[in-house]
Order: C-alpha cells, then structure tokens, then sequence
C-alpha cells in the first residue's frame, strides 16, 4: 500500500455492520483513527452501500478519500452456493468495483479473503500454495483476490477462517438456541479455525500500522470440525451438549471441502504473534 497516504489515519471500511467491520470501527476509532463505514441492508455505519453499483462505489470512496480502505464485505457462503449469479455479482464485480475506486482515490486497500480458497487435501497452506476452491463461496473469494493484487499490487490480503466474537457468530448461536432449551443441528464434516474477532482485529491493525502487504493467513491453528466447535462452547458454558443434533453436509446438499488449516509462520516472523486459540479467545467471551 505505497501511496503517497499510506498508513494514514483517514479510514474506510466497506461492510461496517458485519461483525469484523463494527470490530475494526470500534477498534481503531479508539487508536485515534478517523473510521467511516458503509452497510448494505443493515443500518449500522456511516451510509447505505451496494458495491454492485459502480457509480455509486465511486462516489462513495471519492466522497471520504480514505488512506485506507478496508474491505469486509461478502456474500454468506450459504448464499452463494444458492445463488451463484448474486454471489459472482456481491463477492467478485463489487470486489472489482472498490479495488478501481481504490486506484482513483490513490488509497490503500485491506481486503478480506477466506480459508474456502483450499479444498483441504494438504496437511496445511501457506500464503504461496495454489488456489483449490471447491464451492462457490471459495471460487468467488479467489477470483477476488486476483482482482485485488491485479488493481492495487500493494494491498494487503487476510485470509481467515470461523470468525467469532461475544456479539455474533457461531458461539453466540449455540449459546442463545442451547440455553433455551431447543436442539440444534451442527455439522461434523464441515469444517473451521475459530478465529476471536478481537484478536483479528488487533493484528489486522498492526499489519497496517507496520506497512505490511501481500497474503497474511491469520486464524487458529487448530482447525475443526463444527460439531467440535459446538462441543468446546457447551464445555465453555455449561450447556447441555446432548442437545446438539450431529448431521452430515451431504444430507443438506452442502460441499466444503476438507479439514483447512492455515499456516502463519509468516505472520509470526512479522509480528512476532500468533493468533488466539479457541480456549483463549472463549474464555475472553461472556453472553449475557
């Protein structure tokens, strides 16, 4: 991210509402940073953005100039593999839309990727191994990232995996349908790396502040499955885990791929950090 701005303070994250997004605003917000955000259906953020329309992307980003555009939107992966012409249309051409506004504003540009970009045939991937998307979702995210790099050669690309936080994700879902009581079906061959959203968001800002760019893997190194997961949150919160109802992928006509576990040598080589294990990270969660 080599503009004659870079590693400014002047902020903008595109997917505020999302969980990582309202992470990031609140986080750097308190580092001194100037954060504006967009949301798309959700109104949590500065202002409403469709980054499938072009004109109005453009608009946006030439309106705040930010040093710095961080991109956290995207299409569920359960979306996309029920619409693959809206999840090409969100996760790809609006990917496209703010990497050319990025060129025009003269901005850096943080864009967020998945571990769905491997099919989990290798014991672990490093940022140099080849692409092997096997579902929708993946292959989006991995034409996305050719977009990224291809327009703005400089930006720094995160690929993270189950990301989780006290306010949204996988925990909390578990956590609010156990205590009540009810069942809850969870796969045992659909696979993730619980990553703590605050631990995200920290080393995402200090890659930043550091002038880091290219591929990052950031994600715990213990991949599992998401009956696992569940398992460890019932454990965490003593809920009744004979409440959890164990299905396969293929009997709901889902395909994820394999066990992913990303390698972040790299990451700790820059930081000199690794990012939080799953005990870590839920043991800094409480529900209310």
């Amino acid at each position: 991210m080599t503009t004659d701005r870079a590693y400014g303070k002047n902020v903008l994250i595109i997917g505020g509402s999302g969980q990582l997004g309202k992470s990031l605003s609140e986080f750097m917000l308190k580092k001194g940073y100037t954060v504006n955000s967009t949301y798309n259906t959700k109104a949590e953020g500065t202002l409403q953005l469709d980054v499938t329309d072009r004109k109005r992307t453009f608009e946006v980003i030439t309106k705040f100039h930010p040093d710095v555009i961080i991109d956290t939107h995207s299409l569920l992966a359960r979306e996309c593999e029920r619409d693959h012409e809206l999840a090409w249309k969100v996760n790809v051409e609006g990917t496209k839309n703010i990497a050319e506004a990025a060129i025009e504003t003269a901005s850096g540009l943080i864009f967020i990727s998945s571990d769905y970009i491997f099919d989990g045939t290798k014991k672990k991937y490093d940022e140099r191994e080849t692409l092997s998307p096997v579902n929708q979702y993946g292959f989006t995210k991995a034409v996305s990232e050719a977009i990224v790099r291809y327009f703005v050669p400089d930006s720094l690309i995160i690929r993270t995996s189950g990301i989780y936080g006290a306010r949204k994700g996988f925990p909390k879902l578990v956590y609010n349908t156990l205590k009540n009581g009810n069942n809850f079906e969870v796969y045992i061959d659909q696979y993730v790396s619980p990553t703590f959203v605050e631990n995200l968001t920290e080393i995402i800002v200090l890659l930043y502040q550091k002038g880091e760019k290219g591929i990052f893997n950031i994600a715990s190194d213990k991949p599992m499955s998401k009956y696992e997961f569940a398992v460890k949150v019932c454990k965490r919160f003593n809920l009744n885990r004979e409440l959890l109802i164990p299905v396969a992928t293929k009997e709901k006509s889902i395909f994820t791929g394999g066990k992913i576990k990303l390698d972040t040598k790299k990451l700790e080589k820059a930081l000199g950090m690794k990012p939080q294990d799953l005990k870590e990270g839920l043991n800094m969660v409480e529900f209310d």
